[in-house]
């Protein structure tokens, strides 16, 4: 009888079970079935090298104490054979993440601690991870040049943290590369402007590997930053804003408080966003959280055009693929009305973010178009004004190109900006040096035009004057030479060179 008791109180549990596994199903089909995949198959390669220009920490495992990567390559491809990746699959890769060397031990250990995490539904987490994805492992990739996507994960986050979403741009027709979020020496992230300097060098690092790969057009490069990594994100377009086409943030620390961190760094502004930028927020946010910062990198952007999609339901951690299914659709309280949500956002966010860089990389000329919809707001602006030359545009172009190449710097920045070219652009002394040199090498006509420019730019500097007097003397303009002089003592009563040169030229 009693047997019969528990029998009949517990018989529902194989059915609650079949239940949980086919409502787990129904959530990840959800997900994977309704993201438009493009034409391409997707191939997947794990590169693990070591950066042997920077010093880490020495590993007891490797015995190498240089900074360890991984670089995972997701990339179009037409095979259509092949073993595809699960996500235990990338967890074993990361298992050797600081050591480059491999344990099943270790992997065996990064696996059960990803299913004993509290919030983890184990009877969901088994079959998710063993679901395989689109990547397949090794296979050659297709013909021709792709464009180039840099990826910065947020804080400390593997380089899989997205890997749908770089699936989905491998697909259609990208080379999608990524490598763990670290510190300067430890495997977390600084959260300081060191930490930035090493992931904006890591992106770099990933740049100079992809240059040696005959699939990749490196001048075509697009940015990506999830969380903090957008911050990197943003630094690596300035600095290499002649190869970078936009720039991405998901969700980024620039859309909250990533002022606070640049404000006291070269890039203090808006101003620098030298590239198209697209920020992605989440509104779904806590009463105590850090307000969306709509300002410094979307109303302040000028040289730029700016889009921002603000998406109602998104969570900060959703906009990452691994982080969603992780802290969401395998969460024990998930419930199916804010599963279905988060699917949605993250699929319009993946698909916002391909049509943003698909315009900027060239792949598609046609406008950019976001629909109006209930679950997200979007807004763009265009670039008010052009991107004049800087400081080292025109220095390049003077002591590589010559003077005709920097004249004609010059005059292009001043047609944008007058103010901007005859105080920012160089310095009067920068010049002057440079001129002295072409003037010594016997090329004084150079000199002379070198001097002209620094005049225009610098008309009450007597120093400039001074010089031109002696370049146009040294040329034989006697006439011009003695009014630079005397616009030189104008300037400064005091320059006694200028009043022995005139006075011995009254002499003669």
């Amino acid at each position: 009888m009693l047997s019969k008791k528990i029998y009949s109180q517990w018989s529902f549990l194989p059915i609650l079970f079949l239940y949980l596994n086919i409502a787990y199903s129904q959530t990840i089909d959800a997900l994977i079935e309704n993201i438009n995949y493009g034409d391409y198959r997707v191939g997947f390669r794990l590169v693990e090298k070591y950066d042997d220009s920077r010093i880490y920490q020495l590993n007891q495992v490797s015995q190498n104490n240089k900074r360890p990567f991984q670089i995972g390559i997701w990339y179009p491809t037409n095979e259509q054979s092949g073993n595809s990746i699960s996500l235990a699959d990338y967890i074993k890769m990361t298992s050797r993440s600081e050591s480059l060397v491999k344990d099943s031990k270790r992997e065996l250990n990064c696996i059960t601690k990803f299913k004993d995490a509290a919030h983890i539904d184990n009877s969901r987490s088994d079959n998710f991870l063993n679901t395989s994805f689109r990547s397949v492992e090794n296979v050659e990739a297709s013909a021709g040049k792709f464009p180039l996507i840099i990826y910065a994960p947020g804080s400390s986050a593997p380089f899989h943290e997205n890997f749908l979403l770089f699936e989905y741009l491998a697909s259609k027709g990208y080379v999608v590369m990524s490598s763990k979020s670290r510190g300067v020496r430890t495997p977390t992230t600084n959260a300081m402007w060191s930490g930035v300097e090493a992931q904006v060098r890591d992106m770099e690092f990933i740049m100079a590997y992809a240059s040696k790969m005959k699939n990749l057009d490196v001048n075509n490069i697009s940015v990506i930053g999830r969380s903090w990594g957008s911050i990197a994100a943003l630094v690596f377009s300035i600095r290499n804003k002649e190869v970078t086409r936009s720039i991405t943030s998901l969700d980024g620390t620039l859309s909250y408080n990533g002022i606070e961190l640049l404000k006291d760094s070269e890039y203090s502004d808006g101003s620098y966003v030298y590239r198209p930028i697209f920020l992605a927020v989440g509104k779904k946010r806590s009463q105590n959280a850090t307000p969306i910062d709509r300002k410094n990198y979307y109303e302040d952007v000028v040289y730029a055009d700016a889009h921002t999609v603000e998406y109602s339901e998104m969570r900060h951690t959703a906009f990452s693929s691994y982080f969603l299914i992780y802290h969401y659709l395998l969460n024990k309280g998930i419930d199916s009305i804010t599963a279905d949500d988060l699917i949605t956002g993250y699929i319009n966010t993946m698909e916002h973010t391909e049509e943003f860089i698909s315009f900027y990389s060239g792949k598609n000329n046609d406008p950019i178009k976001i629909n109006a919809s209930e679950s997200y707001e979007y807004k763009s602006r265009i670039a008010s004004q052009e991107l004049p030359p800087n400081y080292e545009d025109f220095s390049y172009a003077l002591e590589v190109n010559g003077v005709d190449a920097a004249l004609s710097v010059y005059k292009q920045a001043f047609k944008i900006d007058p103010d901007y070219a005859n105080k920012e652009l160089f310095g009067a002394s920068y010049i002057n040096s440079i001129a002295y040199k072409y003037l010594y090498s016997g090329e004084t006509n150079n000199a002379i035009k070198l001097i002209e420019i620094g005049i225009k730019a610098f008309p009450d500097n007597a120093n400039l004057y001074d010089s031109y007097g002696e370049f146009l003397l040294k040329k034989g303009d006697k006439e011009r030479g003695r009014n630079a002089y005397k616009k030189s003592l104008q300037l400064n009563p005091k320059n006694d060179n200028a009043k022995k040169i005139l006075n011995e030229m009254k002499k003669k």
